[in-house]
């Protein structure tokens, strides 16, 4: 039960509120795509097709008509892009953009508990307030690999938004995401993101507010970005 949710701390630096897991994700994500979509300057020189997609059943498996594992993404992202292409190449075109492309998968991330430091890679705590966490699991859990690491990295750094890297220790369970899911279905480069919060999955769950805004700068600076940090890394 969540009887009020609210700000919390001598400066309001944090909010406390059940499911902050995951829509902070989904509020920023909307925020960060209204705001670019709603420029003109943006769109005049947009070229690329920007998606913000919301899968429902994340937490249950995602095996619905709108969770993950359905087809839904990868069948709308190709009616989208041959309708623009407008082509007889238009499926070859396609496999070509698509290993191009790249998924944020967002979700938030747990926070180091003092009380409980051992659960934790003792290498890469997550502190709030301290930016954006890039989430790896070397069980594949997270998508996240060494190449859609280091092009975020360098995305972070061109934005000026702090990140911060939680690694699964190898003898603890990790929960997932839809990250690993879309990554298969989809052959996109794919990293899992998030922002650190505490009390996971109850109904106080805890993060910063610092941690928004940097959460909100990238994900709005990824839409704007992103294709040259591409263009850098791949030569196309």
């Amino acid at each position: 039960m969540c009887i009020r949710d609210r700000y919390m701390g001598i400066h309001k630096e944090f909010i406390s509120s059940g499911k902050i897991d995951n829509q902070i994700s989904c509020h920023c994500g909307v925020e960060a795509f209204k705001d670019l979509h709603t420029s003109e300057d943006f769109l005049k020189g947009d070229k690329d097709i920007n998606i913000l997609v919301m899968f429902d059943h994340e937490e249950i498996g995602s095996k619905s008509m709108q969770g993950a594992l359905s087809t839904f993404l990868a069948t709308v992202s190709e009616r989208i892009f041959k309708r623009a292409a407008d082509s007889a190449d238009g499926e070859e075109l396609l496999n070509a953009a698509l290993r191009r492309s790249f998924i944020l998968s967002a979700d938030l991330a747990h926070a180091i508990n003092p009380n409980y430091a051992s659960y934790h890679q003792e290498a890469h705590p997550v502190h709030l307030h301290k930016g954006v966490v890039i989430k790896t699991n070397y069980n594949i859990s997270y998508a996240t690999d060494t190449a859609s690491s280091v092009i975020l990295k360098e995305l972070a750094e061109r934005l000026k938004v702090p990140l911060q890297e939680f690694v699964v220790k190898c003898d603890s369970l990790c929960g997932t995401t839809v990250g690993p899911l879309l990554n298969t279905n989809t052959c996109i480069k794919t990293i899992d993101i998030g922002i650190g919060q505490l009390a996971m999955h109850s109904i106080r769950e805890t993060c910063a507010t610092t941690d928004i805004l940097y959460y909100y700068r990238l994900l709005k600076g990824f839409y704007q970005e992103y294709a040259k940090v591409d263009k850098t890394f791949l030569g196309m």
